[in-house]
């Protein structure tokens, strides 16, 4: 989830999830719009292009998924292979049960990775036969290669450059990807550093958050504002805790601790250098 930090000196002074405006949910709609008609009208030509590609889930993260709605208890079905739509349908059904931050997080992590590709395979996420990166050319590199395949044969009446930008186009794309990842788990790593120098001023607080993630070695909560941290097993002192057969729980045959549970922790230690927090459970405190 994306947190906005405002800081002053250097130092976080405070994180809150971010607010989407209708206004700003307007223009991302005009956007993704304007990224179908161009990817749409460039491959009715049968020119190469670089598109922005999303496959639809594979069948051991569906299963996942419906194995934590039935954890939970809530009535949706949602088929092994879906169909861009059948799982829209599938996801408003949940919402009439729960569509909290938890469940966000659980859609988000069944839907595979986007990326960059010269064959258009649509984009699953959006239910989207073609789609691109076209409307941000100043800030990714995809998007100013579009913007000169489509100068090339739309302006400039190139259209025989297609072969051309067709070789280039595997090794872009791939670099493109690569790119993105790094941004993104740099830009993470960067985000866990300030919120735990945030958090650093609240050891020994209590905190009420939903567990969001389970392991064999602790569980992972998440607070409202997007921040969370682990809570070890070694913790747990009523017991000896185990990993259920199906991953979602950590039990001692008396106390369950299930994903989507909310509990209350407190703030034990934080590590700014690593962007950890490490909470234990406020009755075993």
């Amino acid at each position: 989830a994306v947190v906005s930090t405002q800081s002053t000196g250097g130092k976080t002074i405070d994180i809150r999830p971010k607010e989407r405006l209708e206004s700003e949910i307007l223009i991302e709609d005009f956007m993704v719009r304007a990224n179908e008609v161009v990817a749409n009208h460039v491959e009715k030509n049968n020119l190469s292009f670089i598109y922005r590609v999303h496959d639809k889930p594979d069948i051991e993260r569906i299963i996942n998924l419906k194995n934590v709605i039935k954890t939970l208890k809530i009535n949706a079905k949602i088929p092994e292979n879906p169909k861009p739509k059948e799982f829209s349908k599938a996801v408003e059904k949940i919402k009439e049960s729960r569509f909290d931050d938890f469940m966000k997080i659980m859609m988000l992590r069944t839907m595979s990775k986007a990326e960059y590709s010269p064959s258009n395979i649509g984009h699953f996420g959006l239910a989207s036969k073609s789609y691109s990166h076209f409307t941000s050319p100043i800030r990714r590199y995809p998007d100013l290669i579009a913007h000169r395949m489509i100068k090339e044969y739309f302006f400039l009446y190139n259209k025989n450059k297609s072969s051309h930008f067709g070789e280039l186009l595997p090794a872009v794309s791939e670099r493109s990807s690569i790119a993105e990842q790094k941004a993104v788990q740099l830009e993470r790593k960067v985000a866990d550093i300030k919120k735990a120098e945030f958090y650093e001023n609240f050891l020994g607080k209590k905190f009420k958050g939903t567990i969001v993630s389970v392991m064999k070695f602790g569980f992972f909560v998440e607070f409202p504002n997007k921040v969370g941290g682990l809570v070890h097993i070694s913790s747990l002192m009523s017991g000896r805790y185990k990993l259920s057969k199906n991953g979602y729980s950590l039990t001692d045959g008396k106390k369950v601790y299930t994903i989507g549970d909310e509990v209350n922790v407190i703030i034990t230690s934080v590590s700014k250098k690593e962007g950890k927090i490490d909470l234990v459970i406020s009755e075993f405190h």
